[in-house]
């Protein structure tokens, strides 16, 4: 195997099964995944510790009649 990536990533996710689904594929990926539910939580991990990089998962579901 090749040189292993060891970004460090933070993940802000409050569902899950998404989260841990993007935790596990950046993890084979070899980066170093930590996972934060909510933009309060990912504020305190960013307070004690440092990343490469940062994913926020931003998903707003619109009720309308025509897809209810």
């Amino acid at each position: 195997m090749g040189i292993k990536n060891m970004s460090r990533i933070l993940v802000v996710e409050d569902e899950d099964g998404l989260s841990g689904a993007i935790q596990e594929w950046l993890q084979d990926e070899h980066y170093v995944v930590t996972v934060a539910s909510d933009g309060l939580e990912a504020l305190k991990k960013l307070r004690h510790d440092s990343f490469d990089f940062g994913i926020v998962i931003l998903l707003h579901v619109i009720q309308h009649p025509r897809f209810s």
